[in-house]
């Protein structure tokens, strides 16, 4: 299965900082895109990640997270964010974390997953999405995350269950959640599970063949089953509580379902936010029109009058010739 490179540009990393301003990178978080209300071409831009990650920095009453984008003119930059904006669904049982950010996506080489590529019932419906499918998901790989940009690795997977049912988990019980074949590791947690039509597909007892495959968000990483679930990613053992203890991987994922994503995009206080935003940029907009509306009418104002003058003195001067010129003999 060959991936698109874009997709590997929507994930970013996210570090923790020592004493000595050292960067220990500890996961995966990733960009997307909700259209303003009635400004459908201008998104707000959050990240998302899993929210055990963010638990641990604040369990360790770490301050701030940092944030490491692709810079497109030089190297990989840190942008530093305290812990604290960072905003949780409001059903504590679902593993999602996200973070309301303005980029300015001139400066970063990064790409944002819209909205309406998030996998909803209907989409699992008209693309028959289900067990056996291929996905894939591009994140942290701690043991080689880039020195001079960030360098995502991707693995792929299949389908192994649809959410269906809640799940028991070390950090407790998830609401639903799909299972996939695949070994996630730490700095995985987080990273977004993209679902892949392929470019042929069965729909029903018909092959469509689209041509190029298309690409939907299934959901995000959780984490793996193992005979001791890992809760702190990391690339190093400075920590050395119960989470650091290993786990053998049983090959098994469980993935957040891109609805629950949605849900905590829609917190209220998020879609307030949103309204604000449209609300200012449609001022902005409705500022710019009458700007180009007073400009264009003073233009024409001035070709009238030009007019005007011009008719004006084309009817003197046809006054003037006539006066001139002697009539005609009969």
């Amino acid at each position: 299965m060959q991936i698109p490179d874009e997709i590997r540009k929507c994930v970013a990393f996210i570090a923790s900082q020592d004493k000595t301003n050292a960067y220990t990178m500890r996961g995966t978080v990733f960009l997307v895109g909700y259209p303003l209300p009635l400004i459908e071409d201008t998104p707000a831009y959050y990240l998302v990640t899993a929210r055990h990650t963010i638990d641990q920095f604040l369990k360790r009453d770490i301050i701030d997270t940092h944030l490491r984008f692709n810079a497109r003119n030089s190297n990989a930059q840190y942008v530093s964010i305290p812990t604290s904006q960072w905003l949780f669904n409001e059903d504590d049982r679902i593993d999602v974390a996200v973070l309301p950010i303005d980029l300015n996506l001139s400066e970063i080489d990064h790409k944002y997953i819209p909205l309406n590529l998030f996998v909803n019932p209907e989409i699992i419906n008209s693309q028959q999405i289900g067990v056996g499918d291929d996905i894939f998901f591009p994140g942290l790989f701690s043991k080689r995350f880039g020195d001079r940009k960030n360098i995502p690795i991707i693995r792929i997977g299949n389908i192994a269950a649809m959410p269906e049912e809640s799940i028991q988990t070390e950090w407790g019980t998830l609401p639903s959640a799909y299972l996939i074949e695949a070994r996630s590791i730490g700095g995985l947690s987080g990273s977004p599970v993209i679902f892949s039509t392929g470019q042929t597909r069965k729909i029903g007892n018909m092959f469509n063949v689209l041509g190029q495959a298309q690409y939907y968000l299934l959901g995000l990483i959780h984490g793996h089953y193992g005979i001791k679930d890992e809760m702190w990613d990391s690339a190093d053992n400075t920590f050395t509580d119960d989470s650091r203890i290993k786990s053998i991987n049983m090959g098994i994922a469980m993935v957040i379902p891109s609805w629950d994503i949605l849900s905590t995009l829609d917190r209220p206080e998020l879609k307030q936010k949103r309204k604000l935003e449209s609300d200012a940029k449609m001022q902005e907009r409705a500022a710019s029109t009458v700007l180009d509306n007073s400009f264009f009418t003073s233009i024409n104002v001035m070709a009238r009058t030009n007019d005007i003058t011009n008719g004006s003195n084309s009817d003197q001067k046809k006054d003037s010739m006539s006066k001139q010129v002697p009539p005609m003999n009969p």
